[in-house]
């Protein structure tokens, strides 16, 4: 079973492609009541085996304390109840620094690294908030670190109209900075032009062989070739608000109004069990008519079609790409190599 928290709206970063209308500039946290209610709901579940996301905004803005209290309440009450707990926390990793790598790595935790490939392509990407300073240094510089501690880590990078163009030199940085485990988007918010269209259509072909060639060689996989919902997931797996709102996580890039309209529950609620809540999710299909639903009137997503186009694109590559790897009798290597990853 897999929860997200949202615990902050705040970022010390201006994504370019970053789906969250409302960031707030004042730094805001998610009650720490609710978060221990969150791990409690988690640990309804008949699972054996639960999964819980820190996600934002920018999770590493909280307190390291804070971050501390939860996963340490997480881990004693799994001993309580003989069940395992993974935390993960996506971050953009500027924020890493020697105490907390090595904390992370005694308590397993999981870092999903959000960094774009090579240096131009990421900090086209990633610029901070208020400060033209370069963000890629500042991911970069706790890698050694964190490779040498055998962090589980994960590389996150995203593909947007700007950044098309180093697609393949960006899969090449990453390897070459350490990664081993790779999951590859197309942004979902910039307008693609057909030229656009085009070009990531061609890019991603070029791809395809060079992938192979690092998984054969260098035991580097793209996580999301089999674990991918066309034309592009939106990631809709059940998630606990600032507000204790739960929701499949999709809702929350709405305002507020289209937050309360899609909830399931709230964590105050009476006798809430994780496994019901779960199946009252909304489905891949589903959260995208949402987001179309509002786009019609330019409110969220103006670009959603072509940004649908786009996916279809990256849809017909993770096949032809899942097709070479059968092909080159790579597949037992690629699922030895993403076992029991399981994010989202």
């Amino acid at each position: 079973m897999y929860l997200t928290v949202i615990t902050t709206l705040s970022c010390n970063l201006r994504c370019t492609y970053c789906r969250i209308p409302y960031y707030k500039s004042e730094v805001q946290f998610i009650p720490k009541k609710y978060f221990i209610k969150a791990i409690d709901l988690l640990f309804t579940s008949k699972d054996k085996n639960l999964q819980l996301e820190f996600f934002g905004g920018e999770p590493l803005l909280l307190p390291f304390d804070y971050i501390k209290k939860v996963i340490e309440y997480g881990e004693n009450k799994s001993k309580i109840l003989n069940k395992n707990i993974e935390f993960l926390i996506t971050t953009n990793a500027t924020l890493l620094d020697k105490q907390k790598i090595n904390y992370f790595k005694k308590h397993n935790v999981t870092l999903i690294m959000s960094i774009d490939g090579n240096p131009r392509s990421h900090n086209i990407n990633r610029p901070q908030l208020n400060c033209k300073s370069q963000t890629y240094p500042l991911v970069v510089r706790n890698l050694p670190l964190i490779f040498e501690s055998k962090i589980n880590v994960y590389a996150y990078t995203v593909i947007t109209p700007s950044t098309i163009e180093y697609i393949v030199d960006s899969f090449h940085n990453l390897i070459k900075l350490g990664f081993k485990n790779i999951w590859i988007m197309v942004a979902c918010g910039p307008k693609y032009k057909d030229k656009n269209l085009k070009r990531l259509k061609i890019n991603l072909k070029k791809l395809i062989p060079v992938a192979i060639t690092a998984l054969k060689e260098k035991n580097v996989a793209i996580l999301n070739i089999k674990n991918w919902l066309p034309p592009m997931p939106l990631n809709t797996e059940l998630s606990v608000d600032m507000d204790g709102n739960i929701a499949s996580c999709v809702p929350n890039v709405l305002d507020y109004e289209g937050r309360e309209k899609y909830k399931i529950a709230h964590i105050d609620d009476d006798n809430l069990k994780i496994d019901e809540l779960h199946k009252k999710r909304i489905s891949n299909t589903e959260a995208i008519k949402v987001l179309y639903f509002l786009s019609r009137n330019g409110a969220l997503l103006p670009n959603l079609k072509n940004n649908i186009k786009a996916g279809f694109i990256f849809t017909k590559f993770r096949e032809k790409l899942y097709n070479a790897i059968q092909k080159n009798s790579l597949l037992e290597k690629y699922e030895g190599i993403t076992k029991g990853v399981g994010w989202r």
